[in-house]
C-alpha cells in the first residue's frame, strides 16, 4: 500500500476503472506507455470495445510514453488526444547482447533473409508474399533462402508448408520455430538481412534487435517502422496504407527491393548498426524514465 507511482502497459490493461478511480484520488501519478491499439484491418472482434477498456488507463495518466510517432498518432485517433506531459519513446535493446558477428556469409554465393515474430493466421497475407518473391529471385547466382522464426500457429504452419510444396521450394524455406531471447542474437546472425512486411506494425523490437545486429531491414513503408530505420538501413517498400484492410507491398515491389539492398548491403548494414547504438540503446530508455520516475514523485510529493 505504500507505493509511490503506477506504471501500465496498453497492451495489459490489468487494472479496472475503480482501481484507477482510487489511484487518482490517492494522487499516485500513474505512468501509461501506449503502444498499437485495436483497429479492423488486423483486429476481427469488437474493435472498439477493447480500445475503451486500453483508453481507461490512457484517460487516467499522468504521463505517456508513445512506442513511436505511429503510436501517438492513432492513440489519439482511436483512444482521444493526450492532454497531459507525454514523449515519443522508442523500445531499447541492449545492443552489447545485439552486436554483429563478424563472420557473417555474405561474401559466399548465397543471401539469407530473416524474419520473426508470433505469427498466427492473420499473418499469412505478408508471409505469402515474403516467400514468393524470395524464392522466385534470380540474381547473380546467389541461393535466396528466408528463415522464419517464432511461434506459428498450427493452422497458419498448415498454409505455409502447403505454399511450399505447392511451389516446390523446400530448399528456399526454413521454419526455425520459436527461439529465447538468450539465443536471439545467435538466430539473427544467421542471416544477412532481415524481411518485416508487416502492414502498419506499430514499433517492433525484431527490427531493432536486427538492426543492432547489422542486418539491413526490407520493410513495408507503413506503421512506425519507416521512423525506426529511417533513410539509410534499408529498403522500404510502396503499400496502401489502412486502418479498414492489412496490404503487403507486391511480389515484384518486393524483389525489386532485394536487389537495391544487396546492391547497397554494406552501407545498410554499416548504418543499421550505428543507428541502433545511437538511437535504442536500453541505457537512453532507462534513462528516461528514471528522469520521468523522479520528476512525477517529487512533484507528487510537494
Amino acid at each position: 500500500f505504500k507505493f509511490n507511482l503506477v506504471y501500465v502497459l496498453s497492451n495489459s490493461p490489468y487494472l479496472p476503472l475503480f482501481a484507477f478511480k482510487v489511484i487518482k484520488k490517492r494522487k499516485i501519478p500513474i505512468i501509461h506507455n501506449q503502444n498499437g491499439v485495436f483497429y479492423p484491418s488486423w483486429y476481427k472482434g469488437d474493435y472498439i470495445k477493447k480500445n475503451n477498456i486500453m483508453a481507461t488507463q490512457y484517460s487516467f495518466a499522468n504521463y505517456v510514453f508513445f512506442q513511436s510517432i505511429f503510436c501517438k498518432n492513432v492513440a489519439e485517433k482511436f483512444l482521444g488526444r493526450c492532454s497531459v506531459p507525454n514523449e515519443v519513446l522508442y523500445n531499447a535493446i541492449d545492443t552489447k547482447l545485439y552486436k554483429p558477428n563478424k563472420n557473417n556469409n555474405f561474401q559466399k554465393n548465397s543471401f539469407v533473409f530473416l524474419t520473426t515474430g508470433k505469427f498466427s493466421k492473420i499473418h499469412f497475407y505478408h508471409l505469402k508474399n515474403t516467400i514468393l518473391a524470395i524464392s522466385s529471385l534470380n540474381y547473380k547466382k546467389y541461393k535466396f533462402k528466408l528463415l522464419i522464426a517464432g511461434s506459428i500457429s498450427s493452422n497458419l504452419e498448415n498454409m505455409i508448408l502447403r505454399l511450399i510444396r505447392n511451389n516446390k521450394i523446400e530448399q528456399h524455406v526454413l521454419l526455425t520455430g520459436a527461439y529465447s531471447q538468450e539465443s536471439g542474437p545467435l538466430l539473427y546472425n544467421q542471416a544477412n538481412a532481415f524481411v518485416y512486411l508487416m502492414h502498419q506494425s506499430p514499433c517492433p523490437n525484431s527490427v531493432i534487435e536486427a538492426m543492432s545486429c547489422g542486418l539491413p531491414i526490407l520493410y513495408s513503408d507503413s506503421g512506425g517502422v519507416p521512423e525506426i530505420v529511417g533513410k539509410n538501413c534499408g529498403v522500404p517498400l510502396e503499400v496502401e496504407l489502412s486502418f479498414e484492410k492489412s496490404f503487403c507491398p507486391e511480389i515484384e515491389t518486393i524483389k525489386n527491393g532485394i536487389l537495391k539492398l544487396i546492391n547497397n548491403y554494406e552501407y545498410f548494414s554499416k548504418e543499421s548498426r550505428l543507428r541502433a547504438v545511437n538511437k535504442f540503446d536500453i541505457k537512453y530508455w532507462i534513462k528516461r524514465h528514471e528522469e520521468v520516475f523522479k520528476e512525477l514523485i517529487v512533484k507528487n510529493d510537494k
